[in-house]
């Protein structure tokens, strides 16, 4: 598997360092990091070569506040920007966000070199799974009050695809409702236990669950759809009792674990697809 081509933008030697032995623990070659001490030198370095996510230090010399997420967000917008912190202020997470950063880590979880690199290895899975899957990171861009029309966009397409022609059309919901309204309780509770340890320790997630819920969907015969409702229908319950600014903190962690939710769909058809195709050839 090819490295991971990191830009970190820190003008701290210190933290600096710490990111990259932290990213070197695991003794491979899993990332080429680069280092600018400067936004200015970044931009150049983004200019002159490839990179799979930047890791952009909150506080530089030659920007301030989220300035700098924007500018190389506007310009690289394929690209997953990941903001470091040390920042107390609350509301940097909703900014740090709205101006196009795909995650964030506090500094103060780096001082812990376990739980630190934990923390950094996390957000970098979560950035490179929202490259690659882009075309669905597109269309939930503008989650949110368009749930409703990214859960007719997603139905249409999938019930006019072959696989879904293959594997059955009716809904999760409507064939399996006890399945389904399980599958909502799972993904509420992966939902605000993300949110809860992003505010505590740095993002963490939990891909178990959503390996439960995109592989229970997949034993049903579902489709892309089915996780989309599961989704939709959780953000809708969210809203009711939690304020604007809690929402959309919850609809971008929500974007994420969807993603995840949707890669563990695709790959249990995957694994069941290759099983078929040896008891074939055994055959």
């Amino acid at each position: 598997m090819p490295a991971c081509n990191i830009l970190l933008v820190e003008d701290n030697h210190a933290d600096a360092l710490i990111v990259r032995t932290m990213l070197g623990m695991g003794g491979g070659s899993e990332f080429n990091i680069s280092h600018a001490q400067t936004l200015s030198d970044g931009i150049d370095q983004l200019s002159s070569a490839s990179f799979d996510i930047a890791l952009l230090d909150h506080g530089l010399p030659d920007s301030s506040g989220t300035d700098g997420v924007k500018r190389v967000s506007e310009m690289h917008r394929e690209m997953p920007v990941i903001v470091l912190t040390g920042n107390d202020d609350r509301n940097l997470p909703f900014e740090a966000l709205r101006a196009g950063a795909q995650d964030f880590v506090t500094k103060d979880i780096l001082m812990n070199p376990m739980a630190g690199r934990e923390a950094l290895l996390r957000s970098i899975h979560y950035a490179l799974a929202r490259k690659k899957h882009a075309a669905i990171e597109e269309s939930l861009r503008d989650l949110g009050d368009a749930d409703e029309t990214l859960m007719d966009l997603v139905a249409g397409q999938s019930e006019s695809s072959a696989t879904a022609r293959a594997i059955g059309q009716e809904s999760v919901a409507r064939s399996a409702p006890e399945l389904f309204n399980d599958l909502l309780t799972q993904y509420d509770g992966a939902l605000r236990e993300s949110l809860e340890d992003a505010a505590h320790e740095g993002r963490m997630g939990k891909p178990e669950i959503l390996q439960s819920i995109g592989e229970s969907i997949g034993k049903t015969g579902g489709t892309a759809r089915d996780v989309v409702a599961v989704h939709v229908a959780t953000l809708k319950n969210y809203r009711i009792d939690h304020n604007a600014a809690e929402v959309r903190l919850a609809t971008v962690e929500a974007r994420l674990m969807l993603v995840e939710a949707m890669s563990y769909l695709a790959s249990y058809y995957r694994t069941q697809t290759l099983r078929g195709l040896d008891a074939h050839d055994l055959g």
